[in-house]
């Protein structure tokens, strides 16, 4: 399609000839294409400083800021005019220091806008903004899709390129101090690997925490006391969570769950980490203990994600399932789920849903792959066709989520 073509809806045709409607199967009342459109989903949820707010992205008429209180109520909109972003490509929105300011990137630029509403403002060139401090953020600014982190100053935003000159930078976190920063790094002649690197980001000296040849790890996460950090490495066989000091000292894999992580956050009391624990196709919001690695199931899934620690001991995450489109959840110390906002219209909701049934398969070599199947809603016992839905990988798979 030519770059000023518009989105066209119209029926199923073959050589021009439209295709007959089935009267034997008319069209499910409930999942008509305008119905499945108006689901609004909401993303990239992140709390704030002081722990008694939330900043996520709304997919409604663009993919604008929104931001909703950590114990409810309705949600305010402090962007407006985003244009539309896949929600696998779009970026983390990040809460200032002093939790006045949200910054986000857009189509290739950095923003800033004022957390209790105000104008816009574009900074520099570049992505995946992080604070160092109330008046610096340090950003990944790409090059011939190479990645370099830069430091900016809100008020003169001419990026100063820091880190690693090679290779790709990318998943900033810094250090409580503001004195030292955690990156991933991915070198130059081994793209199926990913490093541990930490950043001075006074005298601007790097060196490496983690890493192994062939093996990739992300998600870092600086523990209250910026000492420590959690970061995820697949060199187990799984994605499994690992600690190492910020010094480079002192690593050791901490959990030996046989599953995948995701999304460490620590607890402001550094004991403990929230994150989520993905096995046979559904994500759990779950506990770590950060002394034995022990796993404690928070909330079992569907699909959780972006979990962040509000209030006390308390998670705000995302959830969804195959019946359930996305919604704004939190969890409280005992167990109590509630839901702070769930966009999807009410013809969504209540519509009928097929439950799923794990089974697996056996690969050639034992191998057990677990699957959902959706069994058709009983036909008088005659025969159905199947669709198989495989994800081609590399390390990706379909969930219970909403699809």
């Amino acid at each position: 399609m030519g770059e000023a073509a518009a989105l066209w809806v119209g029926k199923d045709e073959h050589n021009g000839v439209p295709s007959q409607p089935r009267v034997d199967l008319p069209p499910p009342p409930h999942w008509r294409l305008e119905v499945v459109a108006a689901v609004e989903r909401p993303h990239h949820l992140e709390v704030s400083p002081d722990g008694n707010e939330l900043v996520f992205v709304l997919d409604r008429d663009g993919s604008d800021l929104w931001t909703i209180g950590a114990a409810g109520g309705p949600p305010d909109r402090i962007t407006v005019g985003r244009d539309p972003a896949p929600y696998w490509e779009d970026t983390q929105p990040v809460w200032s220091p002093d939790g006045e300011s949200v910054a986000y990137g857009q189509a290739g630029e950095v923003l800033v806008v004022p957390a209790r509403g105000g104008p816009t403002r574009r900074l520099v060139e570049g992505g995946e903004p992080t604070w160092i401090d109330r008046q610096r953020l340090l950003i990944t600014v790409d090059r011939h899709r190479v990645g370099r982190l830069a430091v900016v100053d809100v008020d003169d935003p001419w990026p100063q390129a820091v880190g690693v000159d090679g290779g790709d930078s990318s998943s900033a976190v810094v250090a409580p101090d503001g004195k030292q920063a955690v990156f991933v790094w991915f070198p130059p002649d081994d793209r199926q690997r990913s490093d541990l690197m930490a950043l001075d980001l006074g005298s601007g000296t790097v060196r490496s925490l983690s890493g192994t040849p062939g093996y990739r790890l992300h998600s870092p996460a600086i523990d209250p006391d910026g000492g420590v950090v959690a970061f995820v490495s697949e060199r187990s066989g799984r994605h499994e969570l690992h600690l190492v000091g910020l010094d480079g000292s002192g690593e050791r894999r901490l959990t030996a769950a046989g599953a995948d992580f995701s999304a460490p956050r620590w607890h402001p009391s550094g004991d403990r980490l929230v994150t989520i624990m993905t096995d046979a196709g559904r994500s759990h919001l779950v506990e770590v203990d950060a002394g034995d690695g022990q796993v404690r199931i928070v909330a079992e899934g569907g699909t959780w994600s972006n979990p962040n620690w509000v209030g006390e001991g308390a998670v705000s995450a995302l959830y969804e399932d195959h019946r359930t489109p996305p919604q704004i959840r939190r969890v409280d110390p005992d167990g109590t789920i509630t839901v702070l906002f769930a966009p999807a219209p009410a013809p969504v909701r209540t519509a009928p849903h097929v439950t799923p049934t794990e089974v697996r398969f056996p690969s050639f070599d034992g191998l057990e792959i677990p699957a959902l199947l959706f069994r058709p809603r009983p036909n008088g016992g005659r025969p159905a066709p199947a669709v198989v839905y495989p994800h081609g990988g590399p390390t990706s798979h379909y969930g219970d989520e909403w699809d």
